[in-house]
């Protein structure tokens, strides 16, 4: 009842926060109780001129909320900044979590390649290191830019894999040689190298139109530099102070088992250079094959309750859908301007109330509150009568123009609330047909909302795609050319790289939109589509990390080349060497990638499963099948038109 909704919006009136209130009680309100009588909803309308703000106004407004909420009586806080808050907080624990999985495995690998506890613990020393600085650094970035609630996950994936891949090639290099000068000049180049190759896909993300990608884009730069000063100055310094104790702990090692690795990978080198044809149809069938469901990739937003029920803001929801509001948090909002005088005008009533009927007609929408709908059933007769003379009107109910009019009454509010059975594909169409609408002479309308936002969101993501893709794979070409000297090389990587990321499409489209194998990362069904942010990311983050792998392997293939002359012999001794190197950095990095996809948030999940995949891919199908086979059948071409002598120095055979 009323008396027990009373403290409630004394706290939220009471907040520094809030600048008006709308309650079940109020005019145009009654919608706000359920018809039991049970539930309520109160609508809060933040002093807030940001998202920004908004999100920052959510902790003080739920510590208003405490004492109430001690009391007994069951409160939600929900809508959009709640829910950012609310994912800020569970991507901090889903880190968590995941580093805390990740570790110990990736030091197991690290032990069994190195066969030294000392050996084995630099790269992890600098992976984690690499991420705490990085996000110590995003955070002082965060107090002056907004920054998406996936940065955080983001930069502890990537901190972790590429500052231990970065630290595993100079520590092997320099285990090998004995010779810090000789490690440098061996591993230094390579690691700048594929640095910034990752750092093209991070940096496309900065032309991006989108909050959500480019504070990403900000954050994997900042991660891959980081990165790369510690894998070339700090860990340089480490070996030094170490010297010959890096091996110490090497209890671990077995040189037999290693020398049969080496073997192993020799043996399967110059089996694909007597057979590369049929190597490269099975990596190319393989990997169509595991692409093939990205065709039917539908981009949205996931269906179902695809958000933990944890999360206070989804529960707000729910409870929101058993009042049967469910659509609450999704209004859609026109406003109405005069373009010459008060918008209430009797000359202007009929027109408004026409749009409002018409708006409360459609099937896609449950109701519409505006200054002509007061009331449920409010005639055209009434609001002449109400509104014929508007400062008594206004002083008589002043809820009127505090939630319904601007300051100089030129503008009106309609809010649409849509249909519990309208779909996020509904509300947008909607939306956008409402744009198209004439309100009437003299007056002009804007639309907002949560339709709005999503329909912005889609048209900037179709506005950057193309630009981004062709960014990427240019600044790569390029890249490439000048590392190589060669013309083949760079567009074999490109069509190389293109499929692993094919792959990973694949994939995630069919575990998390089709549901095949969802219960594998803790889903109890398919989501339907994927949201577009997921393929973008994908693509600029695995376009740079599997271009690692690349340069590793053409770093040293070039170099024999150089010294042989021989393609056939510079492409078998080039994988036989860097295959197991490669094979760890790439296992290690699936796994960091892997323990992502049992995060509480979709979106974190899809990343993960989609990373794990594609770099699993691409050391394994592409790598040790697709590369060596077409620089095979290649031959002398692959060098033209450059000479002797590549841009990157070699990485250190394994």
């Amino acid at each position: 009842d009323s008396a027990a909704l009373a403290p409630v919006r004394e706290v939220l009136e009471g907040s520094r926060e809030v600048r008006r209130v709308l309650g079940p009680d109020d005019p145009g309100g009654r919608q706000l109780r359920s018809d039991d009588g049970k539930r309520a909803a109160f609508l809060v309308g933040l002093k807030a001129t940001t998202s920004r703000d908004a999100e920052r106004a959510v902790p003080a407004v739920r510590a208003a909320l405490a004492p109430i909420r001690d009391q007994g009586m069951k409160l939600a806080l929900t809508g959009r900044g709640p829910m950012v808050v609310d994912m800020n907080i569970l991507s901090e624990r889903d880190t968590a979590v995941a580093e805390g999985r990740v570790l110990p495995l990736t030091l197991l690998i690290l032990l069994i390649a190195f066969g030294s506890l000392v050996a084995a613990g630099l790269p992890l020393l600098l992976g984690v290191a690499s991420t705490i600085l990085t996000l110590g650094i995003v955070y002082f970035i965060g107090q002056v830019t907004p920054l998406s609630t996936l940065v955080q996950t983001v930069t502890t994936m990537v901190g972790l894999g590429i500052g231990i891949d970065y630290s595993l090639i100079l520590v092997k290099r320099f285990r090998e040689t004995g010779s810090l000068r000789e490690a440098m000049a061996g591993g230094g180049p390579a690691i700048a190298w594929s640095g910034v190759t990752v750092l093209i896909g991070f940096g496309s993300l900065l032309f991006t139109p989108l909050l959500e990608t480019r504070s990403l884009g900000v954050g994997g730069i900042v991660v891959v530099l980081v990165s790369l000063a510690a894998g070339l100055t700090l860990l340089p310094a480490l070996l030094a102070v170490l010297g010959s104790r890096v091996d110490a702990g090497s209890w671990l090692s077995r040189p037999a088992a290693k020398e049969k690795a080496a073997r192993a990978w020799d043996a399967w080198a110059r089996r694909i250079m007597a057979n590369p044809v049929p190597a490269l149809i099975a990596g190319t069938a393989i990997l169509l094959a595991m692409g093939f469901p990205a065709l039917s990739m539908k981009q949205g937003f996931p269906s179902g309750k695809w958000l933990p029920i944890e999360m206070e803001s989804v529960q707000g929801f729910e409870a929101l859908e058993k009042m049967g509001h469910g659509q609450l948090h999704a209004p859609i909002d026109v406003v109405v301007r005069s373009t010459g005088g008060p918008v209430l005008s009797t000359v202007h009533l009929a027109d408004l109330k026409a749009l409002g009927d018409k708006l409360s007609a459609d099937p896609r929408v449950r109701h519409v509150r505006s200054p002509l709908h007061l009331v449920e059933g409010m005639s055209l007769a009434q609001a002449y009568l109400l509104y014929a003379d508007l400062d008594k009107a206004i002083a008589r109910y002043p809820a009127i123009a505090e939630f319904f009019l601007s300051r100089d009454r030129t503008a009106a509010l309609f809010t649409v609330i849509p249909s519990d059975a309208a779909s996020l594909g509904d509300i947008q169409a909607l939306t956008r047909e409402v744009a198209t609408w004439t309100p009437g002479k003299g007056l002009t309308q804007s639309v907002g909302g949560f339709g709005a936002y999503y329909n912005d969101f889609d048209d900037a993501m179709a506005w950057t795609y193309p630009r981004v893709f062709a960014f990427v794979i240019v600044a790569t070409f390029l890249v490439l050319f000048a590392a190589f000297r060669s013309l083949l090389v760079p567009i074999k990587a490109i069509a190389m790289n293109l499929l692993s990321v094919g792959a990973g499409y694949g994939v995630v489209v069919l575990m998390f939109q089709h549901g095949a194998g969802a219960g594998l990362v803790g889903l109890d069904r398919p989501l339907g589509a994927i949201p577009a942010v997921v393929p973008i990311l994908l693509f600029c983050l695995l376009f740079g990390l599997s271009m690692d792998y690349e340069v590793f392997l053409l770093t040293r293939i070039r170099e024999i080349f150089d010294a042989t002359g021989d393609n056939r012999e510079a492409v078998a001794r080039g994988l036989a060497v860097t295959g197991g190197m490669i094979t760890s950095a790439a296992l290690i990095m699936a796994i960091v990638f892997g323990a992502f996809a049992f995060a509480q948030l979709a979106i974190v999940k899809m990343l993960g499963v989609g990373l794990a995949v594609a770099v699993l891919v691409d050391a394994t199908v592409i790598r040790a099948l697709l590369v060596p086979a077409l620089m095979r059948l290649a031959g002398d071409r692959n060098w033209y038109p450059g000479a002797k002598g590549a841009l990157v120095a070699a990485v250190p055979e394994a």
